[in-house]
C-alpha cells in the first residue's frame, strides 16, 4: 500500500492520552510526539522529511468549540526546485477547504550551506482564517533584506495579494549582478519602499508605487523595469 506505521500509545489517564508515531506514506516520513486532552492536541518535537524538504515542527490544535491550529515549522533543508515548482493554484482552487481553515503558522528557514540560493534566511508569519490570508515576513538575501506585510482573500475567483515591502540593499550592485538585472546603480546602499499587488494565478506583479531612500518616487518606465525584473527573479527561475 506504500504506508508503514509504528504507533505507540504511552499513557491514558484523567482524559489525557500521549504517544509517539513513526509513519511512512509513499516515502514521506513523519516522526510525531503528541499529547491529547480536552479536545486539545499538542504535537511537539516532531519531524517530517522527503526527497524535497526536511523540517521540524510543533503544533497546537483545538477541536472545540471551533477548529483552530497554531504551527511552527523549522525548515532544515529544502530543494529550491521544490519551491520554484510549488503549485499554488492547486491550493487556491480548493475554495471549500480554505473557507473552513483557521490557523496560524510560523515558518523559519536559515540557509547556511548553499551560496547560490536567493534566500539566505526567511521568517514568515501566516494567519489564514476562513479564506482570508494575512502575513508578515522578513527575508535576508544576497546584498540585503526585505520586510513585507500582505493580505489576500484566497476564496475570490481571481485572488490578488496586496503587499507593502521595505527593501534595504547593503550592496544593490552585487544583487543586480547576481540576478542579471543589467542595471548599474550610482551607489551600493539603497532603500526601496514598495507597494503593489500580485495576481496569484497568473503570477503577474503590479507596482503601485516605489520610493527610493524616502525621497524619490519612480516613474512609469522604472516601475516597468522593476516589474519585469521581479517577475523574472520570483517566477521564471
Amino acid at each position: 500500500t506504500g504506508i508503514k506505521a509504528n504507533i505507540n500509545f504511552e499513557k491514558k489517564y484523567n482524559n489525557l492520552s500521549a504517544g509517539r508515531s513513526k509513519i511512512n506514506i509513499l516515502n514521506n516520513y513523519f516522526k510525531i510526539n503528541y499529547l491529547f486532552k480536552n479536545n486539545l492536541l499538542n504535537i511537539f518535537k516532531s519531524d517530517f522529511r522527503n526527497k524535497n524538504i526536511t523540517m521540524a515542527f510543533e503544533s497546537l490544535i483545538s477541536f472545540s468549540p471551533f477548529f483552530e491550529a497554531e504551527t511552527n515549522l523549522h525548515i532544515k533543508k529544502v530543494d529550491k526546485e521544490f519551491i520554484y515548482n510549488f503549485d499554488l493554484e492547486k491550493i487556491i482552487n480548493k475554495k471549500l477547504l480554505l473557507k473552513n481553515l483557521n490557523n496560524k503558522n510560523k515558518i523559519i528557514y536559515n540557509n547556511k550551506l548553499k551560496r547560490d540560493d536567493i534566500f539566505k534566511s526567511h521568517i514568515l508569519n501566516i494567519d489564514l482564517a476562513y479564506g482570508r490570508l494575512n502575513f508578515l515576513s522578513n527575508t535576508s538575501f544576497s546584498g540585503g533584506e526585505v520586510n513585507c506585510k500582505a493580505d489576500s482573500t484566497l476564496i475570490d475567483e481571481y485572488p490578488r495579494l496586496i503587499f507593502s515591502c521595505f527593501f534595504k540593499f547593503k550592496d544593490i550592485n552585487k544583487f543586480s549582478k547576481q540576478y542579471s538585472l543589467n542595471k548599474k546603480f550610482e551607489k551600493d546602499t539603497l532603500n526601496l519602499s514598495v507597494t503593489g499587488s500580485i495576481n496569484l494565478l497568473n503570477k503577474k506583479i503590479s507596482f503601485k508605487k516605489i520610493i527610493i531612500d524616502e525621497t524619490k518616487t519612480m516613474n512609469e518606465e522604472d516601475l516597468q523595469f522593476y516589474k519585469e525584473s521581479f517577475e523574472n527573479i520570483l517566477f521564471n527561475k
